[in-house]
């Protein structure tokens, strides 16, 4: 049998119990959480110094109250309040719950954790709480989630391609809608893939950052959209950390009119430097025939009668005046004026000048000039019919006696927007000649030279006379330019200013 315990031992019990009750409540007090001991009603048991700090009271004030009214001032529950679920669950309940302000705290962000506290017989007979205030945790958060969407605003408006890439794996992990609609598939399919599927698909294993150790790249590179074509672009790649994993960010543009425009510039000067050393043969030559055609019309005059002399002088002056039509196109050529301009109508010009080789091509050319009203232009006639002629002649020799030349004339309006696809020209109104061949076609060599003084492909395909007529069309402030392929055929096109009067710009 069990003694029972002396009054000596009973008091030293209760001692030993208060001043352990009493170092809890001081660890309890020195906490910065919010703790209480609530009934199953929640109403407050007892609180620590922080709680009661709250609403600006002593922990004994807030003894008997309900929680949700002293802190709240609700006449119900919070809702979602974890301690309502936990009186349900009889399980540890845990939520976050944003307050409005309080007497003392402002708008309020709290980490609540709710706990049974139950009997011998496992029945719930009250509730801890241990609340955390966590308001500037959530602001950070909030405030990150915020920056990171005005971040992706900001990228998805960039109209630059953007992409993310893993800097070990070389695995896109994101790309902005610029970059999605450049490669022209899915972001999904995009997502995940390798990025020299795309970008620099010819420099895998050649990366200037992962693999040759630069801390930045500027270049042109190429990329390979999902149909197969590939696009120049101005590539810049950068390393930055995403998540603490380092990635490359690519940042690049598409320059396929950039290079357009350096090509067309390119070609033009050179073209400008050929122009002037032909003017300056041209003038030189000019000079020379003068000076044969003066003697030998001397010659005639001092052998008069003579049967022999006649004859060589006359073959003579039949080879000069050949070559006096060949420093004409070199004038041509080399922009020697408009000699006399003159306001005519281009679809009828076309018409007058068919006469001229129609014996060479018989039926083969078809000409269309619908719609009905094609402007006028402002041209040298005799200038104008040497360029067409020498087009339709080279058609012809492409063809080998068969085919079918179509000529089309247009009413063109060239915008701010397109005027980027015809380098030179300045928006406005213009009339287009087209001249379709479907003869042999050229080469890309043989298209690169084609508008060089003297360079010919009579035999093989094109090229006779293209030089003067690159010079007349240049001459009359117009554009030309020619598309061809081996076995497909030609097409010219030339543009020249139209006279429209009181009409403003007309669209297509």
């Amino acid at each position: 049998m069990t003694e029972k315990p002396t009054y000596a031992e009973l008091e030293q019990r209760v001692e030993e119990l208060r001043k352990s009750e009493k170092q809890k409540r001081t660890i309890l007090n020195a906490s910065v959480d919010m703790i209480m001991q609530f009934d199953t009603d929640l109403r407050i048991v007892w609180a620590n110094k922080t709680a009661a700090s709250v609403v600006d009271k002593s922990a004994h004030d807030l003894v008997g109250h309900y929680c949700y009214k002293i802190f709240q001032d609700r006449d119900t529950p919070c809702p979602g309040c974890p301690c309502i679920k936990a009186l349900e669950t009889g399980n540890i309940e845990n939520e976050i719950m944003h307050h409005p302000a309080m007497d003392i705290v402002g708008e309020s962000y709290w980490d609540n954790r709710a706990v049974p506290i139950k009997d011998d017989n496992g029945q719930v007979v009250g509730l801890a709480e241990i609340a955390r205030n966590i308001t500037h945790r959530v602001l950070a958060e909030q405030s990150l989630r915020e920056s990171e969407k005005r971040l992706k605003s900001t990228l998805d408006s960039i109209q630059a391609g953007i992409v993310v890439i893993d800097a070990e794996t070389h695995i896109i992990v994101d790309a902005n809608p610029a970059a999605i609609r450049m490669i022209g598939a899915p972001k999904e399919q995009v997502i995940g893939h390798v990025c020299h599927k795309y970008i620099c698909p010819a420099e895998e294993g050649k990366c200037p950052i992962t693999d040759f150790g630069q801390k930045v790249d500027n270049s042109e590179r190429i990329l390979l959209t999902a149909n197969g074509e590939e696009v120049p672009i101005l590539k810049t790649a950068t390393t930055m950390f995403l998540g603490g994993k380092e990635c490359l960010l690519d940042t690049f543009i598409d320059i396929t009119e950039k290079k357009k425009l350096e090509a067309w510039l390119a070609q033009s000067r050179k073209m400008d430097a050929i122009s002037a050393m032909a003017g300056g043969i041209a003038h030189q030559f000019n000079n020379a025939l003068f000076a044969i055609i003066g003697n030998i019309d001397l010659l005639k005059m001092n052998f008069p009668g003579n049967e022999n002399i006649a004859d060589y002088t006359g073959k003579m002056k039949d080879s000069t005046r050949r070559m006096t039509r060949l420093t004409a196109q070199l004038l041509a050529y080399a922009r020697g004026g408009k000699y006399q301009a003159e306001t005519i109508s281009l679809s009828d010009f076309v018409r007058d000048t068919l006469p001229l080789v129609r014996h060479t091509i018989d039926s083969a050319i078809s000409v269309d000039t619908e719609p009905p009203g094609i402007f006028n232009v402002k041209v040298d006639l005799t200038q104008m019919q040497m360029a067409l002629v020498a087009v339709l002649t080279n058609a012809v020799e492409a063809m080998d006696g068969k085919g079918q030349i179509r000529i089309v004339c247009r009413n063109t309006m060239i915008t701010d927007e397109t005027a980027v696809d015809f380098p030179g020209l300045k928006p406005g109104n213009y009339v287009s000649l087209t001249i379709t061949d479907d003869g042999k076609g050229m080469d890309e060599e043989t298209k690169t030279r084609i508008f060089e003084p003297f360079f010919t492909t009579k035999f093989e395909g094109r090229g006779l006379g293209m030089a003067a007529v690159y010079g007349i069309v240049k001459n009359h402030d117009g554009w030309i330019a020619v598309d061809s392929e081996l076995g497909k055929g030609t097409i010219v096109k030339i543009y020249l200013p139209a006279v429209v009067k009181n009409l403003g710009r007309v669209e297509h």
